[in-house]
């Protein structure tokens, strides 16, 4: 396993995305605050992946307080138009008005180089100063694809993508955004008027309608991945998964606590939505979208 310190100083953060972008054929970035200027900083890989039909890329970014530019969010709207290899959610943590439900605060970059996940985690924002210019403080850490670290890693990617707090944007969605992004931009007493709290109301109107992401079995990733594909259909218990304590320890030798482990991994899908806890020891598979297409 690698690990690297990057500031923006010895290193530019976006020298070491570009790399990685380079190598990987998948990379997912979930940042708090993006700008026009870190999504142009992008644009050489980008375009790799919008030509080439065997690499995916995948945005969540944060919303509160309207921070993320517009255009920003509109420019990466058009691409997933454009190209299906690329999608983008958005993630509201608590609106403008308050914080009590915690702000989107993550700064995170997942390469996966299919034996390989590079992941870069710190301060930097998707923007031209979080990417180059700042004083930043990051993390690269380079390993296996079927490493402890990166299944840990792509738990908490998925744990942010599947909250009921992250849904993917329409149109409709988008010119309220901008919208409610101009009138900030406003003298202050029109920040506190009746024009932006209709906005803000709108808004989160239109947010709540918006329908949930639901996770499936392609979006699993390792310690998830191995344990899923293990369930038996309907009601089961924590321990008919111990019989397999020797296979998964196959796949994570330097792993010391295998039934902790699932232990972990029944509560993270629990989280997504995958099982329900229905008693002590005691979980149901629940069924999903695509097992129910299958069986019509």
């Amino acid at each position: 396993m690698k690990i690297e310190i990057i500031d923006n100083f010895s290193k530019k953060v976006i020298d070491s995305l570009l790399q990685a972008m380079a190598k990987s054929n998948d990379l997912r970035i979930a940042v708090a605050f993006a700008s026009t200027g870190g999504i142009s900083l992008l644009e050489q890989g980008l375009q790799d992946y919008i030509n080439r039909k065997d690499r995916y890329i995948e945005f969540v970014l944060g919303i509160d307080s309207y921070v993320t530019d517009s255009k920003a969010l509109q420019d990466l709207y058009q691409l997933t138009k454009a190209s299906p290899n690329i999608k983008l959610y958005c993630y509201r943590g608590s609106n403008s008005e308050s914080n009590s439900e915690g702000i989107y605060h993550p700064k995170l970059y997942i390469a996966n180089q299919s034996s390989v996940v590079t992941t870069i985690i710190g301060s930097s924002n998707l923007t031209e100063g979080g990417l180059k210019s700042n004083v930043e403080l990051n993390v690269l850490i380079e390993s296996k694809s079927d490493s402890d670290i990166a299944s840990d890693i792509y738990a908490l990617y998925y744990r942010m993508k599947f909250s009921n707090r992250c849904f993917e944007p329409d149109d409709e969605f988008l010119q309220l955004y901008d919208k409610i992004c101009s009138a900030k931009k406003d003298q202050e007493k029109i920040l506190r008027g009746e024009h932006f709290r209709k906005l803000s109301l709108k808004i989160a109107e239109k947010i709540s309608s918006m329908p949930p992401l639901s996770p499936t079995s392609k979006d699993l990733f390792g310690w998830q991945r191995l344990v899923f594909e293990k369930l038996p259909p309907g009601e089961f218990k924590t321990s008919d998964l111990y019989k397999f304590e020797e296979e998964f320890r196959r796949h994570y030798p330097r792993n010391r606590y295998i039934k902790a482990k699932i232990r972990q991994v029944l509560q993270q899908l629990r989280d997504l939505g995958l099982v329900k806890h229905s008693g002590k020891e005691t979980w149901i598979r629940e069924e999903m979208e695509e097992d129910k297409h299958q069986s019509m």
